[in-house]
């Protein structure tokens, strides 16, 4: 039997909030995900820590979940928004996902977060997230795969959609 090794994303320390930041007492780490000018001053200090050509947005793929009805929740003892539970559960639910194409409140407050730091001159980086991590997110795996196997067409669709609103942004 293969041993498991973890797997370290090389883009890891880039992605996460180093522990330097959370003593700074300029962030409100409450309002860093929710709000445009808290999320713009964050990708400004990652870039100023990492010392990167980019202002990177402290988003994940939380942000493209709660756009298709995922529950998601900011706790405030924790840094990040998490996924509380799945929102989805049968495999009729697939079409109530195809037709989710409204941004949500945060999502637009990430895209005011980057006009402002585009505003500064700041190169701005952000994550997007594909399909199936999007799918993830809102309901099991197995549901995910059976879907995949007896309503391929629809899944189709989500995935067309998805990309769509993709190029909104």
């Amino acid at each position: 039997m293969k041993e498991l090794k973890d797997f370290s994303c090389p883009f890891g320390s880039h992605s996460t909030i180093p522990r330097e930041l959370l003593s700074d007492e300029s962030l409100d780490f409450t309002r860093v995900f929710t709000e445009r000018d808290e999320i713009a001053k964050l990708a400004i200090k990652l870039q100023e820590m990492h010392q990167s050509g980019f202002a990177t947005l402290p988003s994940c793929c939380t942000l493209e979940i709660e756009a298709y009805g995922g529950t998601i929740e900011i706790p405030a003892d924790v840094v990040g928004p998490k996924l509380s539970s799945f929102t989805y559960t049968k495999e009729e639910d697939i079409e109530r996902i195809i037709h989710a194409t409204d941004f949500t409140a945060r999502q637009k407050e990430n895209f005011a977060a980057i006009r402002l730091l585009h505003e500064q001159g700041k190169k701005v980086c952000f994550n997007i997230t594909g399909p199936l991590t999007v799918l993830n997110g809102l309901m099991e795996l197995g549901l995910v795969f059976r879907i995949m196997r007896k309503q391929n067409k629809k899944l189709e669709i989500f995935f067309q959609n998805h990309i769509i609103s993709l190029m909104k942004i």
